[in-house]
């Protein structure tokens, strides 16, 4: 597959239940994830959007978050550090009072 940063875009085709094929397009470059499916069900949309998650596992997510955001080009650099590091402090706070 090569290196992640090298990547603009990576196709997964995902098979539901033997009978219906769709597939999920982690987009690179504009750091989002495409989901196309032909006969989307209302029913399964839930399940298929916990799947999808399932399906990169929290290393992986991890890795391509970071290649993202450290990204030249990534014109969304700053505000994804600026959402992080006030994710950080909430979690830090939330970490004191439990010692307490």
């Amino acid at each position: 597959m090569g290196k992640v940063e090298t990547l603009r875009k990576i196709f997964v085709p995902v098979n539901e239940d033997n009978v219906h094929w769709y597939l999920v397009v982690f987009d690179m470059h504009e750091g989002q994830m495409l989901w196309l499916d032909s006969k989307p069900d209302p029913n399964k949309m839930e399940t298929k959007d916990y799947n999808i998650r399932k399906m990169v596992d929290d290393t992986t997510r991890m890795r391509i978050a970071l290649d993202l955001v450290i990204k030249p080009y990534n014109i969304k650099q700053e505000v994804i550090l600026k959402a992080a590091g006030k994710n950080y402090k909430k979690i830090e706070e939330k970490n004191k009072n439990l010692v307490k």
